[in-house]
């Protein structure tokens, strides 16, 4: 069962399942969550771009592998993810 699945069945936001303490992080966790969903009921398969080496995280820095958790939860969940 995904966290999505989970969250609409237990009627709870999906931060909560993953028991997101930080607010804003767990804001934007929600807020794409409901865009995933959106897409979805569309009939569209969310997908997502990994960046490449040396892509700029926009925090000012280089991020070579600082969200591979995050892209890998996002396949867990269904998303596609493709390589540019």
């Amino acid at each position: 069962m995904t966290v999505l699945t989970a969250a609409q069945r237990f009627h709870i936001r999906p931060s909560e399942m993953l028991r997101l303490r930080d607010g804003y992080e767990a804001y934007c966790f929600d807020e794409a969550c409901c865009w995933m969903l959106g897409q979805l009921e569309e009939g569209k398969r969310p997908f997502f771009q990994r960046a490449s080496v040396g892509d700029n995280d926009g925090c000012g820095g280089t991020n070579h592998n600082g969200n591979s958790a995050t892209v890998a939860l996002l396949q867990q969940l269904g998303a596609e993810v493709k390589q540019i």
